[in-house]
């Protein structure tokens, strides 16, 4: 009988499966991280530093929230709005 009683058995063959899904693995990361833009391409770099110009809708819905808290008086709360809204 040749070939009996020799190799790794069933275990040899669990781990050249098992090898073999982790290189296909790789070889994927490799694949995705290599055709994905780089953060810096889509404006997460250094560039996205600079501050951001808030909404004007956003700045006016925290002002309308404020206003309803009771943060301020009706006086702030009609002269900022002007002043946001432009007018």
């Amino acid at each position: 009988m040749m070939g009996w009683g020799t190799g790794w058995g069933m275990g040899g063959w669990v781990l050249m499966g098992l090898a073999m899904i982790m290189f296909w693995a790789l070889v994927a990361f490799g694949l995705v991280a290599l055709l994905r833009p780089s953060s810096r391409a889509r404006g997460g770099g250094a560039e996205s530093t600079a501050p951001r110009v808030p909404d004007r809708s956003s700045a006016l819905h925290t002002l309308d929230d404020r206003f309803a808290r009771g943060d301020m008086t009706e006086e702030d709360y009609r002269q900022r709005r002007d002043l946001l809204k432009g007018s």
